[in-house]
């Protein structure tokens, strides 16, 4: 790929934060933006514990950092490993438990001001934040393997602002596709969109961001994890922005906000995103 082609591909995924999902942009070439590269490594090279602070990063404006009895539930043998944890909802400031802070400081601040500076709806969507730390042995990937896109909408929902993400990791960067669908994405199911995405990346070469580095994605931008070469410990870090929350029941919980993940909750924000044609009477 040449880079006037990367260049094109990546302005595309960076103009369109902020718009509403259309899956007919499937069908152009999307790569990930670089934003930033971390200078911090320490948090990603040596496995967090209950003591440690590889962070001194002072707390911005709009920030709640607070220690809370769940933050020993973080951090697990092989350091801190959390799932889509709520940082921020609609209308609300940042709730950081303590121990996160403690050793992320200086990214979520850098994360932070870069959400500020690029989504216009930042103030009515929900922030999440994925940690992973664990040993990667060879031949296995370190998140669920298979060529996907995050983020997408049905279409009997009113379509919301388009998801994204900044992610960075230390090693193992994920693959990411120039691979357009060829096929109108309007008239296929989900899972025969992932499909079509698969089938498409076959063959592609793929584009990988350098580790340590902060980049864009957004719901148009077929990625998979790679598969190791060899053992090493690897840290993944993902923050996700969306109009819509997640409510998987395996998704850390954060202490700090109050809210419910049970059915009626969700079938409750459903229902107002539901197209009028196909709600429930």
């Amino acid at each position: 790929m040449q880079d006037q082609q990367r260049f094109e591909y990546q302005g595309r995924t960076r103009k369109e934060i902020g718009t509403e999902w259309d899956p007919a942009r499937l069908t152009k070439p999307h790569l990930p933006v670089i934003l930033d590269r971390i200078v911090n490594r320490t948090p990603f090279d040596q496995a967090v514990t209950l003591t440690s602070q590889f962070s001194n990063a002072t707390i911005p404006q709009g920030v709640h950092v607070v220690p809370t009895a769940a933050d020993a539930s973080f951090v697990g043998a092989d350091g801190l490993c959390i799932e889509d944890l709520p940082i921020k909802f609609p209308k609300t400031d940042y709730q950081i438990p303590q121990i996160i802070w403690d050793n992320y400081g200086d990214l979520l601040k850098r994360e932070i001001e870069l959400e500020r500076m690029i989504n216009p709806h930042l103030d009515d969507q929900y922030i999440y934040l994925t940690i992973q730390q664990s040993i990667v042995k060879k031949d296995d990937t370190h998140r669920p393997s298979g060529v996907h896109i995050d983020g997408f909408q049905k279409p009997i929902i009113i379509p919301q602002p388009v998801q994204h993400q900044i992610s960075i990791c230390n090693m193992l960067p994920t693959k990411f596709y120039a691979a357009p669908l060829t096929v109108d994405p309007a008239t296929l199911k989900k899972k025969e969109i992932f499909n079509a995405l698969a089938q498409q990346c076959q063959g592609v070469t793929p584009y990988h961001p350098p580790a340590y580095t902060l980049h864009l994605l957004n719901a148009y931008c077929p990625h998979e994890p790679d598969t190791a070469p060899a053992d090493g410990f690897r840290t993944f870090v993902r923050f996700s922005a969306s109009s819509i929350p997640f409510m998987g029941q395996d998704n850390t919980r954060n202490p700090l906000f109050t809210y419910n993940w049970d059915d009626q909750s969700k079938k409750a924000f459903y229902d107002k995103i539901t197209k009028p044609q196909y709600r429930q009477p």
